[in-house]
């Protein structure tokens, strides 16, 4: 099967890229292979697709973004490690996107006690040489973060916020163009449940979350009431 497609435009050579991971069905994560595509005229026909690390076991679902130098940063985790699945910090030496897997330095990030996935990164408006990521928590309980002073080569030890998270996918876009304002898109609850989805927004880097609204409560807008699952959200800024 195919999974967990992500794409990048990267905007100095104009081209479009895919990436997304592949296992046989039934094999669980740790097999799992990322394969990679590209398009130059904005989508509209595809290469073939490629393997692109030579590792097996790498997860993808969060964005790529640039760091404060103009190369790229890229958060993603492995399922391949003695420990269990762990957060990875990979970034480029060049402002384009490497042909395969050896163009990136990648780290692990120490999680401490924590067991941690599917970390989504930003640059904090007030300082761009700083990355603030936060992290799907596989204990259900709430979403954690950590933040880089050096472009994503170290970063602190992972603490918990104040908000829930029930081991789902959460996804950060920001700084907005207009405010400097974070947005992010989670579950606000824990234990499982994936029902309501949740939007909300930071002006302070993701220190405090003022402003919040629900997006998706219950099928019909009704408050929850059954084994409704809205999750795996992603989001942007057009315009």
């Amino acid at each position: 099967s195919n999974q967990n497609p992500l794409l990048f435009f990267d905007d100095t050579t104009g081209t479009l890229h895919l990436w997304h991971t592949q296992a046989p069905a039934n094999s669980g994560e740790g097999g799992a292979e990322v394969h990679h595509l590209s398009s130059r005229d904005g989508g509209k026909t595809w290469s073939a697709s490629e393997r692109y690390f030579h590792e097996k076991g790498i997860f993808i679902r969060n964005r790529i973004i640039r760091r404060k130098d103009k190369t790229l940063f890229w958060p993603f985790y492995s399922t391949s490690q003695s420990e269990g699945d762990c957060p990875v910090f990979a970034w480029s030496s060049t402002a384009s996107v490497p042909d395969n897997g050896t163009g990136w330095h990648s780290k692990l990030l120490d999680q401490g006690d924590a067991r941690l996935e599917q970390p989504t990164c930003w640059h904090q408006p007030h300082d761009t040489g700083t990355v603030e990521c936060y992290f799907r928590d596989c204990n259900q309980k709430n979403i954690y973060s950590s933040s880089s002073n050096d472009g994503g080569k170290s970063f602190s030890k992972p603490e918990p916020t104040k908000l829930p998270n029930p081991g789902s996918g959460i996804e950060a876009f920001g700084p907005l163009h207009s405010t400097e304002d974070i947005v992010l898109m989670f579950n606000p609850t824990t234990d499982e449940h994936r029902d309501p989805l949740a939007a909300a927004l930071s002006s302070d880097g993701g220190k405090t979350w003022s402003r919040q609204r629900n997006v998706q409560d219950g099928p019909t807008g009704i408050p929850n009431t059954g084994p409704n699952e809205f999750s795996y959200p992603t989001v942007l800024q057009t315009g």
